[in-house]
């Protein structure tokens, strides 16, 4: 039976909420209709109508044009337990005109898209905000997993304990005149397509955490704005971006507004081909920019680097207390105009990089500071070896020997004056007796 509910203040039911005085019903399926889009036709044109959905297997493809949710009974593969809705036919399995929560089911087997939102004319717009999708899952569709297409504006949109896997191009994908200004991601996986996370216009404060990008066929996260748009308060933290065959992440703006604000924390972008490419169309600014307790690590195509800023203007660009090690080229190999401040990180061994550095880790290139460095892995490493404050020591031709005895002194003096402890000392003369010198 369909029940009214008068809602007071603010009272939520499944992912929504209405104000005061506003009546939503509870349509049940398939109790109350028999499919889901009799009852998505049936549900109030000014919206809030919450339509659930039992357990079962639903051969439908659903053209929604009411500002609804539904709510399903779980997102797993049991028709038992779960609600899945598999199209029957034409191109979609969710086709989205207006905002619309969901939670709780799984659409999957959709020839083209799992779901495609758009505005209900080409030339029209549609205004996709204060949107929550919870414990959704949307996998093993031909093409793409999620479109948000062309004439959509997302804004405050929620995604939580979501799947986007296994579908035959990307899992999630907004397209070049698609702004996003505000998207929580938490929780969700985006796992074996061909790209997991594909942006293709501006993304303003978007946050990512305790989610994974893993196992892709090309990039787990792809943000490729070109000229369509620029970049603005971007984090992910907690995450994983493992296991792709090309790039963990591409950032790439060809927008004058040029990338502003991106930080990862926490991370892992672990066994790429390469680990992230990060560029700015000519001399647009790439600024604001951090990767700290993260891991670069075993990128290990033939061309394969860690983290490499191919182009544009860097401004206060920073990586610290990382793990930068295992990489097949560079660790940090830097392109662009400016300075990379990679200091306080561990490069796979103890006498720091190599390539433009002094020691036998993973390589940097010029333009990446890298000196103090971390004597051991983080979280344990400890900041503090300089190789400017031994230049001196170094012979030409070098010899170990002598390096070591002349470090030795140095420390003495830097111990006399109070500059350093004896336990630092001593950690920088092992560090100078494995130094990588003939």
């Amino acid at each position: 039976m369909i029940r009214k509910l008068l809602l007071g203040a603010i009272v939520a039911l499944g992912v929504v909420a209405f104000a005061t005085g506003v009546y939503a019903e509870i349509i049940n399926v398939p109790a109350d209709y028999s499919t889901i889009q009799a009852a998505i036709n049936a549900a109030n044109p000014a919206g809030g109508d919450i339509i659930r959905v039992a357990a079962g297997s639903y051969d439908e493809n659903l053209d929604i044009n009411v500002k609804v949710s539904i709510e399903g009974a779980g997102s797993g593969t049991d028709p038992l337990a779960d609600t899945i809705i598999h199209p029957s036919g034409g191109l979609y399995g969710m086709y989205i005109h207006q905002p619309v929560n969901l939670k709780d089911l799984r659409v999957t087997g959709a020839p083209s898209q799992g779901i495609r939102v758009e505005p209900l004319s080409s030339s029209g717009s549609l205004d996709f905000s204060n949107v929550t999708w919870e414990n959704i899952a949307v996998a093993a569709n031909e093409y793409r997993g999620v479109e948000l297409h062309n004439g959509t504006d997302v804004s405050n949109m929620v995604i939580t304990n979501c799947e986007f896997v296994s579908n035959g191009f990307t899992g999630l994908m907004t397209a070049s005149n698609v702004p996003v200004d505000g998207m929580v991601i938490t929780g969700s996986n985006f796992n074996q397509n061909k790209w997991g996370l594909y942006l293709k216009c501006t993304v303003k404060n978007l946050t990512i955490s305790g989610s994974t990008f893993n196992d892709n066929y090309y990039d787990g996260l792809f943000m490729d704005m070109a000229e369509w748009g620029a970049m603005e308060n971007i984090v992910i933290e907690d995450s994983f971006l493992n296991g792709n065959n090309w790039w963990g992440f591409v950032l790439w703006s060809g927008n004058v507004e040029g990338i502003n604000g991106f930080s990862i924390t926490r991370t892992s972008v672990d066994n790429n081909g390469s680990g992230a490419w990060i560029g700015a169309d000519a001399d647009y600014v790439i600024s604001n920019f951090s990767i700290v307790d993260s891991s670069i690590a075993n990128n290990t195509f033939p061309t394969g680097k860690g983290i490499h800023f191919g182009s544009g203007v860097l401004t206060n660009v920073a990586i610290h207390y990382t793990n930068i090690e295992g990489n097949w080229e560079e660790g940090v190999a830097n392109d662009g105009i400016g300075t990379v401040d990679a200091t306080c990180n561990w490069w796979g061994d103890i006498s720091g990089p190599s390539g433009s550095g002094p020691g036998s880790g993973d390589a940097v290139t010029d333009n990446v500071d890298y000196g103090p460095w971390l004597d051991a892995a983080t979280p344990v490493g400890v900041c503090g070896y300089y190789y400017d404050e031994f230049a001196g020591c170094f012979e030409d031709p070098p010899s170990h020997g002598y390096f070591v005895s002349c470090v030795a002194k140095a420390l003495k003096d830097m111990m006399n004056d109070g500059d350093i402890t004896g336990k630092e000392a001593g950690a920088i003369a092992n560090w100078a007796a494995l130094a990588d010198i003939p």
